[in-house]
């Protein structure tokens, strides 16, 4: 039975008459259209904004042009709060049109009078290849306090004018589309290509050198959508054919290109935008034309599922290594990478290189993501599932014949890590093709954050470096397959001949006889200043100058095998002088504990070169209580917790061993002593802590 409504005395009724209904339906759309069109639009007077915020922005009246200029990282924005802020109870859009010269747009901020809209939602990136935004106002609200135009992300300079801004009423309030495309999809149309097909995996390594990688392709941030305006969130310019030489310039002759392509699917069947194909496709055939191998490497993290991502405000597409979203997780992976193969194929020959993953792991098992353990069931699945993943992403590229059937592959496993390439349940995808394969991992082992940033070269992670290349002889180099470590790095905060040193001994130990080891360094994005500060940055995007300069060039040089002359000056200069610790209280105060409330975090770098090389630990303490507890452990250099009374040969005085892990006190000293093996690993380790019960911890020294 079919339904109509009828008005009778004032209130609604049914009755079943289905044409009635159908012109009262279409009379009720069209008042609504009709009342939509009546609305007339406000128009923002763009002649009231301020001619300067006074520090950062100017804004031209004449020419409604807004020029920024300052620093990378700060706010440069212009406001508009007329009295009474914009009354838009009869509006649902707000309509901006302007022009772009530069690279990059700016954003349009509408500061909502609700306070309790977030910033980002009250946020709208206008790109610069649009000349027109329309952008829905949030349902319910009636009133905007006012609205601010600022330059976009990490720019120091940029220009935009703004033609006009008007609120409107219109029948269908859709937000435009930044990552719209109806551009043709990228193929490689060349039928056949050269090929080396007598070269081997094995031999191709060695002939890599140094590796240089480029992130500005796999932005994946969840704030806002910048569409294909994707280098600046980076803090760099756009790419160019002369920073592709510039890197060429300095000595690295490969480039690994991390892509990600989370913002840029123009659909719901993981089409990638047209445009990003073509950006990245640009790059690679810069690096190629400056005689450079280009590492294409997948970059398909699931950032949609942080808890912070809004789908209202960026679209994005990841995945993750785990049970419940497998399919999908293959269905993606092929897509992608089906077109990517397309794109790339007969026309680039062995010195394209496809690399399946990066540092792909499980966010929904966050208690061993990027560090699965192999007696987790979890974990085991896990495991399945990124073999499962590298076959469909190899299958993928083979399929589409050409000189992807033979083209180099890069595999890596589980988060990237050396253990998990090395674990039992990692397997290598099966080829069709012959000694095409080549294994990849992650090491940072001076540190990538400055949670675990080394400051020192140290005798443990001199033994750690050693240790790494002993378990690929084991695991790889022993069976003829090469290995590809395609991420290294350090901080720029940390000693300068320090990793200078380090980074000799790294690639010393990948260039033995009877190995095949190559290797990209890692930079950050950024215009970098004087302040090295916490990052992997060792130049400056802007003047086009490279930083720390020595380092690299030792890392170009041992990466072919020799070593950078460094000067007698350059060595004097940059020798890390330590003073001795032995009998000085670490702690700056009495620390009092309750109940493993607190805790004395000693940082390992303190112990290098400052101590002997055996030596004790000594707390003196005081009871609170008849149950007075210390407990003392450290994160060794691989990331796992230590007890530190159950370590070997470790003897405690002044207090009990109690249940195997913590220390029973009394009031006075406790003492503990550290042989020669364990204090190369304190020294190494990521972190040191001190913590109990119902204990003052008064000081804590190194005595002899």
């Amino acid at each position: 039975m079919k339904y109509a409504i009828q008005k009778s005395s004032g209130e609604y009724k049914l009755f079943n008459h289905p044409r009635k209904a159908f012109i009262l339906i279409a009379l009720i759309c069209l008042s609504c259209s009709v009342f939509a069109q009546n609305v007339k639009p406000y128009a923002v007077d763009l002649s009231n904004l301020p001619a300067s915020n006074g520090k950062t922005v100017t804004y031209n009246k004449a020419s409604k042009t807004f020029t920024v200029k300052g620093d990378a990282e700060e706010w440069k924005g212009i406001s508009f709060y007329p009295a009474g802020g914009i009354d838009v109870s009869n509006y649902n859009i707000v309509r901006i049109k302007y022009n772009v010269p530069g690279d990059y747009g700016f954003h349009l901020g509408l500061d909502y009078e609700d306070d309790s809209i977030s910033g980002l939602d009250e946020e709208t990136y206008c790109p610069s290849y649009l000349t027109e935004m329309v952008i829905p106002l949030i349902p319910g609200q009636k009133k905007l306090k006012g609205i601010n135009f600022s330059g976009t992300w990490y720019t120091e300079y940029e220009q935009f004018s703004v033609q006009s801004i008007t609120f409107e009423n219109v029948s269908n309030p859709q937000r435009t589309n930044i990552n719209a495309s109806d551009e043709a999809p990228v193929i490689d149309a060349a039928t056949k290509g050269t090929f080396n097909d007598s070269l081997t995996a094995w031999d191709f390594v060695q002939t890599l050198g140094a590796g240089y990688q480029y992130q500005s392709f796999s932005f994946n941030a969840t704030e806002l959508d910048f569409g294909m305006d994707f280098y600046h969130p980076w803090g760099e310019p756009k790419l160019t054919k002369q920073f592709i030489d510039f890197v060429r310039n300095k000595g690295f002759t490969t480039l690994r290109l991390m892509f990600n392509p989370g913002h840029h699917f123009v659909d719901d069947k993981h089409t990638i935008d047209p445009r990003f194909i073509k950006e990245l496709k640009q790059a690679t055939d810069w690096a190629i034309e400056d005689g450079m191998n280009v590492i294409l490497c997948g970059f398909f993290w699931g950032t949609q599922f942080r808890p912070d991502y809004n789908p209202a405000r960026v679209r994005y597409e990841g995945i993750v290594a785990n049970e419940k979203y497998q399919k999908q997780g293959e269905e993606f992976l092929t897509a992608v990478w089906k077109q990517i193969a397309t794109a790339f194929n007969n026309s680039y020959d062995e010195r394209l290189i496809f690399e399946t993953l990066n540092e792909c792991g499980d966010d929904l098992h966050p208690e061993h993501n990027h560090n699965p353990q192999e007696n987790c069931a979890v974990c085991k699945k896990d495991f399945g599932i990124i073999n499962r993943y590298n076959q469909v992403i190899l299958d993928t590229i083979r399929a589409t014949g050409g000189n992807n059937a033979k083209r180099f592959v890069m595999v890596e496993s589980y988060g990237a890590s050396l253990d998990a390439l090395c674990s039992k349940s990692f397997k290598l995808p099966k080829d069709k093709a012959k000694n095409k394969l080549i294994p990849t991992f992650h090491a940072y082992l001076m540190g990538s954050v400055p949670e675990n940033m080394k400051m020192f070269y140290t005798q443990g992670l001199k033994n750690n470096v050693s240790r790494i290349f002993s378990q690929l002889d084991k695991c790889y180099f022993s069976k003829h397959i090469p290995v590809y470590i395609s991420e290294i790095g350090t901080l720029r905060a940390t000693h300068l001949l320090e990793k200078i040193n380090y980074v000799n001994d790294l690639m010393a130990e990948a260039n033995k006889k009877g190995r095949s080891c190559a290797t990209t360094h890692h930079f950050d994005g950024g215009f970098s200043s004087g302040d090295p500060g916490p990052t992997i940055r060792y130049y400056n995007g802007k003047t086009m100058t490279w930083e720390q300069s020595e380092y690299l060039d030792s890392y170009i040089y041992a990466a072919r095998g020799e070593r950078f002359p460094l000067s007698d000056e350059f060595i004097k200069k940059n020798e890390v002088k330590v003073s001795s610790i032995v009998g000085k209280n670490l702690l700056e105060s009495p620390l009092e504990i309750k109940d493993f409330d607190k805790s004395f975090g000693l940082n390992p770098d303190l112990l290098v070169r400052s101590v002997p090389s055996k030596y004790k630990l000594e707390l003196t303490v005081e009871k609170l209580s008849s149950e007075s507890i210390l407990q003392i452990g450290f994160v060794d250099a691989g990331g796992k917790w230590h007890e530190l009374v159950t370590e070997k040969n470790v003897s405690v005085k002044g207090g009990t061993v109690k249940d195997g892990w913590c220390i029973s006190v009394n009031d006075g000293t406790v003492t503990i002593a550290i042989d020669e093996k364990l204090a190369v690993e304190l020294e190494s380790a990521q972190s040191i802590g001190i913590g109990g019960k119902n204990v003052r911890i008064k000081s804590v020294k190194i005595v002899e």
